[in-house]
């Protein structure tokens, strides 16, 4: 995970070991709270400041280990969805998730 703690923001944003120890961001403002798998690309967690709890439900059957897809909160599909739009082979539901 230290290639990512570049990215790290004191206080905002941190990079953890989550579950099936996969890397997650962790963002967290005066607003809300929020965890990203960095592997696949999924909100895992959203947690308003108004909220005990996350608001997102993840099933205890979804998996959290390499080479599998976790089926888990919600995917950042980004800069597109679906098949590359200009056909150039790139990754099916954009950059993002990969």
């Amino acid at each position: 995970m230290d290639e990512f703690r570049e990215f790290e923001i004191p206080g905002m944003v941190s990079i953890a070991s989550g579950r099936g120890d996969l890397p997650v961001i962790r963002v967290s403002n005066t607003l809300a709270e929020a965890e990203i798998s960095i592997y696949g690309g999924q909100v895992l967690s959203y947690r308003p400041c108004s909220e005990a709890r996350s608001i997102l439900f993840i099933s205890e059957k979804s998996l959290f280990q390499v080479g599998k897809a976790s089926k888990a909160g919600i995917p950042i599909c980004w800069p597109w969805f679906g098949p590359d739009p200009e056909g150039k082979g790139r990754p099916q539901h954009g950059f993002t998730r990969t």
